[in-house]
């Protein structure tokens, strides 16, 4: 879902489509993964300061 939508350059209506799900459901999941990769991204941070 992520990458249809980063780098398939796919609107939340186009990747709805593809998954079968609302394109509400699409955007609560690019959300939920934004959250996760900035919180992995964060702790690769901290864990490289010490």
């Amino acid at each position: 879902m992520f990458l249809m939508r980063v780098e398939g350059e796919l609107s939340f209506a186009d990747v709805a489509a593809a998954l079968d799900t609302t394109e509400e459901a699409a955007r609560w999941h690019m959300h939920q993964a934004r959250t996760k990769l900035q919180k992995r991204l964060g702790a690769r941070d901290r864990a490289d300061l010490a």
